[in-house]
C-alpha cells in the first residue's frame, strides 16, 4: 500500500495511491484526520480493507498527478535518522577517512521534510544540498509497558 497525504482545493487528505490514482481514505475513514491519527489508531488494516473495496470497483477519487503530495506523516512527533549507516558509504562519497565504528544518530525537524516533487529551499549558509533516498519506519503505536 502506497500511502499519501495531499492537499487539493484548500484541504489536507490522505490515501492510498494505486497506479496514476488516488482513493481518497479522508471521508471513507471519518474518525481519522489524517495518515498521522490512521497510523496511531492501528486501522492500517481498515484502511487497507477500505482502499481494496474501492479498487475492486474501480472508483478513484483523484488523479495523483492533480494533488499537491504533503510529507506523509505531517506534524510527526519526533524523526530520528541514521548516517553512515552501510558499508558502501565511504566508496561513494570518496570519503578517505576511517570508517566509523557506529553510525551517526541525529535529529530533524518536521520543517526540514517536503512532499513529492516541492521545491527545497537551500539555506544561505551551504552552497550544497545532500539529498539521499531514505527508508522509514513509522512506528505508530506505543509499545507494551
Amino acid at each position: 500500500m502506497r500511502l499519501v497525504s495531499d492537499e487539493a482545493e484548500g484541504q489536507q487528505r490522505f490515501g492510498v495511491a494505486q497506479g496514476a490514482h488516488v482513493i481518497d481514505l479522508t471521508g471513507r475513514l471519518p474518525h481519522y484526520r489524517s495518515l498521522r491519527e490512521l497510523i496511531a489508531g492501528n486501522a492500517m488494516t481498515q484502511a487497507r480493507s477500505v482502499a481494496e473495496t474501492a479498487e475492486g470497483r474501480g472508483v478513484f477519487d483523484h488523479r495523483l498527478d492533480a494533488l499537491t503530495l504533503l510529507p506523509p506523516v505531517l506534524r510527526p512527533e519526533k524523526i530520528w535518522c541514521i548516517g553512515a549507516n552501510y558499508a558502501e558509504r565511504k566508496a561513494e562519497y570518496r570519503d578517505q577517512t576511517e570508517q566509523p565504528r557506529y553510525p551517526s544518530l541525529f535529529a530533524r525537524s518536521p520543517g526540514s521534510f517536503v512532499g513529492h516533487d516541492a521545491a527545497l529551499v537551500r539555506p544561505r549558509q551551504s552552497e550544497q544540498l545532500d539529498c539521499e533516498g531514505k527508508i522509514v519506519l513509522v512506528i505508530g503505536r506505543q509499545a507494551p509497558g
